[in-house]
């Protein structure tokens, strides 16, 4: 299950801490001053999720 916000400190560290698979929504690209998590996607718009999402479900289904 993902999770996606537009908040590192309280939305991708906080699923990624809940257990989901954290996505941060960098549109102002703020990732170039913070330190990231490297288990948290950063994005830069809602368009790229559907690529990553079909790309983690085809890995999903290989692992079967």
């Amino acid at each position: 299950m993902a999770y996606i916000g537009d908040k590192y400190d309280t939305d991708a560290i906080g699923a990624h801490q809940a257990g989901l698979h954290g996505f941060w929504l960098d549109r102002a690209n703020d990732n170039a001053t913070t330190t990231v998590n490297a288990d948290i996607r950063v994005i830069h718009s809602l368009n790229e999720l559907q690529d990553i999402l079909t790309a983690r479900n085809s890995e999903l289904r290989l692992e079967c």
